[in-house]
């Protein structure tokens, strides 16, 4: 049997159980060795996919997995209450405005709005990738995670150039994540690809997680530099009316 199956079992026991379980029942439930178990389950522990009280406690599950739960609710759930503000920036700046969220390994793109312009094509696959270092979704979402997950981010991620614009260097990286979290947008000057430009900016929970972002994709032809600049305003506030209508209510100054 597989680890990934025995997780499953762990899981699985968990579940039917209805509540907080031991590793012995455990162990029993899914016919494994306490010590398998017990290997398993620190495993589990250790990523916040289960949660154990103390050293010898029960356990149940965790943070992580129970996330999956709220993200495949709220995917629903957002999807029709930024749906009207998505439209209304697509009007607005006439190029293809994107709703994402974060399943907790990367970003999923939940809603995508296309103006009805015939010269509105964006180039790249559908639906693309985000890259961490070098996607507005993706420093969105790297920038808005705990610190130590960043940290953990940074040392492990591969700068791969995607274009001479990629950036690569991870000193610099480190220093855009904290202009994004202070200005609240993140941009991607044809760093991804070439002729492509797209920016992003958090959307909120009610608690003030960042969960998903607003973005929009355009061909640099037609956006340059300085249009992205006239059109932050407007993309962040997108993500904000979205992030209100969801609950979160901004802190006054």
């Amino acid at each position: 049997m597989s680890t990934i199956e025995k997780a499953l079992d762990i899981f699985e026991a968990i579940l039917n159980n209805k509540d907080e379980i031991t590793l012995v029942d455990l162990a029993k439930a899914t016919g494994q060795r306490v010590s398998t178990t017990h290997r398993v389950c620190s495993a589990l522990v250790k990523r916040r996919y289960l949660y154990q009280q103390g050293e010898r406690g029960k356990y149940s599950l965790g943070y992580k997995f129970l996330l999956f739960n709220d993200i495949a609710n709220t995917s629903r759930n957002i999807k029709s209450e930024a749906m009207p503000f998505l439209k209304d920036l697509s009007e607005k700046i006439s190029e293809t405005t994107v709703l994402s969220v974060f399943d907790g390994v990367e970003p999923i793109d939940v809603a995508t709005v296309v103006p009805e312009l015939a010269l509105s094509a964006v180039p790249g696959p559908d639906p693309m990738p985000s890259p961490f270092h070098c996607s507005a979704v993706g420093k969105v979402f790297l920038a808005h995670m705990p610190d130590d997950m960043i940290e953990k981010i940074l040392r492990s991620l591969e700068l791969t150039p995607y274009t001479e614009m990629t950036n690569t260097d991870v000193n610099r990286l480190r220093s855009e994540v904290k202009t994004i979290v202070k200005e609240g947008i993140a941009y991607d000057d044809e760093e991804y690809l070439i002729g492509l430009r797209s920016a992003a900016a958090p959307v909120r929970g009610e608690s003030g997680e960042v969960f998903a972002c607003v973005s929009y994709l355009a061909p640099s032809s037609r956006v340059s530099p300085l249009k992205m600049k006239q059109f932050t305003p407007l993309v962040k506030a997108c993500a904000l009316s979205v992030s209100k209508v969801l609950g979160y209510q901004e802190k006054r100054r």
